[in-house]
């Protein structure tokens, strides 16, 4: 019988490289937000080969760079710059959190924040005004011809089908990419949701996982480096072990 005193039990919390490793664990296990312009080939990052061995546990380490660095710890600068120029509020999210589709759980995504929902919002939201919304922060040195001006919807294609799946996801119907150009200048962007591109994307998505990744088969090949790489190091296994010519594959050798 208890005498009513209270133990303590000691819980064991996992370190931030567990939570990371746990995480990717889970990404490989859904096609993300960030990897559906890959998997539809209009991404300059990367292509369907990368994805494919991501999920099969077949990729080389990515190495971070100074620039992926910089675009890492200048995230939330950006973030909260957001939501000091345009007065809304916004809470940020758990980098090692990947959300799902409700309907398709083989679509997730992992988000740098999103619009609190609060009174005020719920009264936007009454007028039709869309809240709760993703926000996605980039960091980049100068604006190329594919970004409009601000508080427009111009931005790269592959950034727009990220978002794309991010509105999926969280079933809104507005996501803002906030991005800081050159470190001094930032421009806030918003996509609209659009159900028939949507309906695209995720239709070439769950196409890919069935095709590819469920059936271990490589997507076609392409010119792309990740392709270049995967040959090189299939030809290098094939030729790991050379065995010396019997006389009779001489003489056929000979003939051929």
């Amino acid at each position: 019988m208890s005498d009513g005193t209270a133990v303590a039990v000691a819980v064991a919390v996992p370190t931030e490289a567990e939570r990371r490793r746990a995480w990717l664990e889970d990404r490989r296990t859904a096609i993300t937000a960030s990897e559906a312009a890959a998997v539809i080939g209009v991404s300059k990052f990367a292509g369907p080969m990368d994805v494919y061995l991501e999920k099969l546990g077949l990729a080389t380490e990515v190495v971070q760079t100074e620039r992926m660095e910089a675009g890492n710890r200048f995230q939330r600068t950006i973030l909260d710059w957001y939501a000091d120029r345009l007065g809304v509020p916004i809470i940020h999210c758990d980098p090692y959190t990947l959300l799902r589709s409700q309907e398709i759980s083989r679509i997730g995504a992992t988000l740098d924040a999103r619009r609190l929902l609060d009174t005020a919002s719920h009264q936007r939201a009454a007028r039709g005004e869309d809240d709760g919304r993703p926000i996605d922060a980039k960091n980049t040195r100068y604006p190329s011809a594919d970004y409009g001006e601000a508080g427009t919807d111009q931005i790269p294609l592959y950034y727009a089908v990220q978002l794309a799946v991010q509105m999926y996801v969280t079933k809104t119907e507005l996501a803002d990419l906030a991005v800081l150009f050159g470190g001094q200048e930032l421009r806030v962007f918003t996509v609209h949701r659009d159900s028939v591109l949507e309906a695209e994307i995720i239709e070439r998505c769950v196409d890919f996982w069935n095709r590819h990744v469920a059936t271990e088969t490589p997507p076609p090949i392409d010119g792309s480096a990740s392709w270049g790489r995967y040959i090189q190091e299939r030809v290098r296994q094939a030729t790991d072990v050379i065995r010396e010519a019997t006389p009779e594959l001489e003489q056929a050798a000979s003939y051929l």
